[in-house]
């Protein structure tokens, strides 16, 4: 919910001559703002589909992160024709479904430890709880700098999307090979929450 377009750099090398394009969503690097200050994760699936199409993109491989997983799954149950795979990689898979202490209490804190605008503030605190324990110095400077990139009203518009966001009710939908990948000690979106949503997908598995 806090990254954008440049956490794929140390990708891009990793892909070879395979064409990559990475996406600021709404909100993001230099992307537009929804109007409305609770768009749902629908919305964001037809801006996806938008940038598909200015693009001139008729398919592709989909590689959507955290959020991402969120919204590329919702994008590929609703236009199936525009995937020709999927990967849901630490995926979310929204808090519609949570208790509703625990989802109030996820959406007040984010609400609100970014209310001061003190975007490297809060990435410092973001990036010690998504990376590993130990983290290498360098690698956890170069996170807090992306991360830092964060603005309002987008990631406001975010933190609603994803509290009332619920990928369970898409899934049965997608059509398209799909692997789900997450690390064992992710303490943000569990393995086992992974393991959840590839169960939920025709022929998807978890890695």
């Amino acid at each position: 919910i806090a990254g954008n377009s440049g956490g794929w750099v140390k990708q891009a090398d990793a892909f070879g001559g395979t064409r990559l394009v990475a996406w600021d969503a709404p909100g993001y690097g230099g992307s537009f703002c929804f109007t409305a200050d609770s768009p749902g994760v629908e919305d964001y699936a037809s801006a996806f589909i938008a940038f598909l199409d200015a693009l001139g993109i008729e398919t592709a491989m989909v590689l959507g992160h955290s959020l991402g997983g969120l919204v590329a799954g919702c994008a590929a149950a609703l236009y199936p024709e525009r995937f020709s795979r999927l990967m849901l990689t630490a995926c979310s898979s929204g808090h519609a479904t949570y208790e509703p202490e625990k989802r109030a209490n996820l959406l007040a804190t984010r609400l609100a430890a970014f209310s001061g605008g003190d975007a490297t503030a809060y990435a410092r605190s973001r990036v010690a709880n998504v990376l590993s324990d130990s983290p290498d110095p360098a690698l956890f400077g170069e996170a807090v700098e992306i991360m830092a990139r964060i603005k309002l009203p987008g990631f406001h518009q975010a933190t609603h999307m994803i509290s009332d966001g619920d990928l369970f009710r898409y899934l049965k939908d997608i059509k398209a090979p799909t692997r789900v990948i997450c690390g064992t000690n992710d303490r943000v979106t569990p393995l086992e929450m992974n393991r959840r949503i590839a169960a939920s997908i025709a022929g998807a598995d978890c890695v």
